[in-house]
C-alpha cells in the first residue's frame, strides 16, 4: 500500500485495489463454508428433520439417498458461487 501511495496513486484506489480486494477473498470462503452449515440447519426444520431421521431409522434408503443428494446439491451450488466470486476478485484465478 505504500508503494502504490508514493506511486500517486488516490486514497480510494489504494484501499479498493490494495486492501478490499485481497481481504474479500477469506470473506468468500467463510460465506461458502457457512452457507453450506446453514444448508446443515435444514434437518432442525420440524418436518424435514424428522422425515429424514425417520427413514433412517427405517432403513428407507431412497428416503435418505434423496435428502442426500439434495443437501450435496446445494453444497455444489454454493462452492461454485464461491469459486465464481473468487474469479471476479481475483482475476489471476484461474478455473480448471
Amino acid at each position: 500500500m505504500d508503494t502504490a501511495r508514493s506511486l500517486g496513486f488516490g486514497e480510494g484506489r489504494v484501499i479498493y485495489k490494495y486492501t478490499l480486494r485481497n481481504g474479500m477473498i477469506p470473506t468468500v470462503t467463510i460465506s461458502g463454508l457457512q452457507f453450506a452449515d446453514l444448508l446443515g440447519a435444514i434437518f432442525a426444520w420440524p418436518r424435514i428433520g424428522w422425515v429424514t431421521f425417520k427413514a433412517i431409522i427405517q432403513h428407507d434408503y431412497p428416503m435418505i439417498q434423496s435428502g442426500i443428494l439434495v443437501f450435496g446439491f446445494f453444497v455444489v451450488i454454493a462452492n461454485l458461487m464461491v469459486d465464481l466470486a473468487y474469479l471476479t476478485l481475483n482475476p489471476r484465478v484461474e478455473l480448471d
